[in-house]
């Protein structure tokens, strides 16, 4: 039974799956950074101030419309200042042992 060798049609489909596949997870990460916002609005987030839009409606919606300009690193920021933020007032701590 001989094996099938890929032809260069073969590849570019497969790469054309991945980068579908990298803009959909792209996509919904920046879906999740937006409402984690929306609903944390007065997380400090230091010089980046995106959480701290005024809170008038048709301002807060174009102001979160410009984080798909950012990158995925600042995305990434963004989400894990907020997450750091929820964890610290949160007001169950789990107590750390120091060995």
């Amino acid at each position: 039974m001989a094996t099938k060798r890929l032809k260069s049609a073969d590849y570019k489909k497969q790469l054309d799956a991945a980068k579908r596949e990298v803009l959909s997870t792209e996509a919904r990460i920046r879906s999740r950074c937006k409402e984690m916002i929306e609903q944390n609005p007065n997380v400090h987030m230091g010089t980046i101030n995106y959480a701290n839009a005024p809170k008038a409606e048709v301002f807060t919606r174009d102001y979160l419309q410009n984080i798909d300009r950012h990158g995925m690193n600042t995305i990434f920021e963004l989400m894990e200042t907020i997450e750091a933020d929820l964890a610290a007032k949160h007001p169950h701590k789990q107590t750390t042992i120091n060995f």
